[in-house]
Formats: structure tokens, sequence, C-alpha cells
């Protein structure tokens, strides 16, 4: 697992005393118009791969309390409990 990503010494996500709110409202649009509010374009799942592989662990090394993963070959599995 690569070492967790900065920018400018800052952390790139933060869980903040939004985050549930944000994290409610993103499933509802998710659920009300999947295909307005997501898209995994074919031939981008290398660049989508590489996007959780930066942020995951940024957010282990910040909210251990909050966040898991487990990691198994190729197969991983992330628990939220936030």
């Amino acid at each position: 697992m690569p070492l967790p990503y900065f920018l400018f010494g800052q952390q790139l996500i933060e869980a903040d005393d939004h985050y549930g709110a944000e994290i409610t409202l993103k499933h509802q649009l998710l659920t009300t118009w999947p295909d307005y509010y997501f898209q995994a374009l074919s031939g981008h799942d290398l660049a989508q791969w590489e996007v959780l592989e930066a942020v995951l662990p940024t957010w282990l090394v910040f909210y251990p309390d909050l966040f898991t993963l487990r990691t198994a070959g190729d197969g991983w599995h992330w628990h939220n409990r936030a």
C-alpha cells in the first residue's frame, strides 16, 4: 500500500463535523439520480483505483478510529464506522 499523499503538508480529504451530513446527502443523490451523479467511464478503471490507493491510506493515518482497510491480494475491504 502506498504512503499517504499530502498536498502542501495537508491531508487531501477531511472527515470533519460536516462529514455525516455530506455522506447522507451523497447517498440521497446517488439513490435518487444515480446516472446523473455517478459515472464510471469505460477505460478509466485504473485511474479510479489510483485515486482510491491515494485517498484511503491517508484516511487510515488521520482517522484510524473511523476507517479500516483489509487487503488480501487484489481484494480490498473498506469499513467506514463513521
